[in-house]
């Protein structure tokens, strides 16, 4: 298996484990075979992950896209947003901003289109599909409940319709009605 499947499986195993059981079984690998591709890259996630940016370099490659962020905090700026795509999401973009210095920060999935429903139903949202940006664009109201590190939960107002939604790194893993 390649090393960047490895790499996306120590995220996928970040997640809650309805999400990776699914996920496993959609692309027909046993949880054994996930630790074999995971044992694979030899950089532990998130620490070694958090501390230097040539982890994702050596591991990923070539970012599909660069950008400038325009909205670091002071102590980031002049840092490039970096995009990957991966094959778990193909949907989505991985992206992790780097400081000049080399430093990753702040890194997660992002949709790769931005889009507005009108009207929006939030009954219809898919665990997998959407990330916490995407949806706080279509939310009235959105609330961090309780978050730490790579984990949150939101709560989102859609009109008088309330939902929770548990996210990691961005990506969302759980949405149910309150």
């Amino acid at each position: 298996m390649s090393p960047d499947l490895g790499f996306e499986l120590l995220i996928l195993q970040r997640m809650l484990p309805t999400y990776q059981a699914a996920v496993l079984g959609e692309i027909g690998l046993t949880e054994t075979e996930a630790a074999l591709a995971r044992s694979g890259i030899s950089s532990r996630f998130p620490a070694d992950f958090s501390t230097d940016f040539g982890v994702y370099a050596n591991l990923l490659g070539p970012a599909y896209r660069v950008e400038q962020v325009d909205d670091a905090p002071p102590s980031f700026a002049g840092s490039t947003a970096h995009y990957y795509l991966l094959m778990l999401w193909p949907h989505l973009f991985w992206v992790v901003n780097c400081s000049p210095s080399g430093t990753p920060w702040n890194a997660g999935f992002r949709n790769q289109v931005g889009f507005r429903f009108s009207p929006f139903d939030p009954r219809r949202v898919r665990v997998g599909l959407w990330t916490r940006s995407a949806l706080e664009e279509q939310a009235d109201r959105h609330e961090l409940y309780d978050g730490w590190d790579e984990n949150s939960v939101v709560h989102f107002s859609f009109g008088s319709s309330r939902y929770e939604a548990r996210f990691t790194l961005e990506l969302l893993e759980e949405w149910k009605q309150l």
